[in-house]
């Protein structure tokens, strides 16, 4: 199984995570700096209060000023592939989910 590392097709990424039959492909991988040195951390986009959470992370990273890189991992059938997301817009996206805590 092979993959790539994809960069600016966000929106596509975005959009397939909103569809309720392929965002259990796709998680989230976040890479940040800290106190502490490199740390990483990851959200599953099984539900709307994962994405959410997500989106809170990483308002809280930039209220820090914590430099931080956000790849969304999707396993297809054949590969699997990362994509290189502009963290403003999954605040953008997920962050004003309605209902969702």
């Amino acid at each position: 199984m092979s993959g790539h590392v994809r960069i600016g097709e966000d929106e596509r990424v975005l959009e397939t995570c909103q569809d309720e039959l392929y965002r259990q492909d796709i998680w989230w991988l976040v890479v940040y700096f800290s106190e502490d040195g490199l740390k990483h951390t990851y959200f599953q986009s099984s539900a709307k209060a994962n994405l959410k959470a997500l989106a809170n992370f990483i308002r809280e990273l930039e209220e820090v000023k914590a430099p931080h890189i956000v790849f969304a991992i999707w396993h297809g059938r054949n590969r699997t592939d990362a994509f290189l997301i502009d963290p403003k817009k999954i605040v953008e996206r997920f962050g004003s989910y309605e209902g969702v805590e």
